[in-house]
């Protein structure tokens, strides 16, 4: 099974989902003996819970060694939401660790078209002598 764009882009809808979820989380910790009265905490965990809903449904239009390593952008998202809106640090081993997930996520994606361009020259290859015989 390939990944569609559909995949992809709900992949990408749940990321930007759960991540802001987190800063509303961490925005309603500080009220977090009034649970039911919370809004911050409340809209976090609607936000998680729908974006655990188009996970899902990014899991049925693609390989999930494919859409997981996208996922993974939920930290860089975090990071920097919370360097802007929360006043977080950015201390230069974040950055690096920014960059790291940022490099793992193309060496993932090529190495998943190299595998994908692999096989098809497979099944071409296969479907030529088959047609030899």
């Amino acid at each position: 099974m390939s990944t569609t764009t559909k995949g992809i882009l709900l992949i990408l809808l749940t990321t930007i989902l759960t991540s802001t979820a987190q800063i509303f989380y961490k925005k309603g910790v500080s009220h977090f003996p009034t649970l039911f009265t919370n809004i911050p905490l409340i809209t976090g965990m609607t936000l998680y819970a729908i974006g655990v809903i188009f996970f899902f449904l990014a899991l049925r239009e693609g390989e999930v060694s494919t859409l997981t390593p996208i996922l993974s952008t939920s930290y860089i998202i975090v990071a920097l939401t919370s360097f802007y809106y929360l006043g977080e640090t950015m201390p230069p081993i974040k950055i690096i660790g920014i960059i790291t997930i940022v490099a793992g996520i193309l060496f993932l994606t090529m190495t998943r078209k190299k595998q994908e361009e692999s096989s098809k020259f497979q099944e071409a290859r296969k479907n030529n002598t088959m047609v030899q015989e």
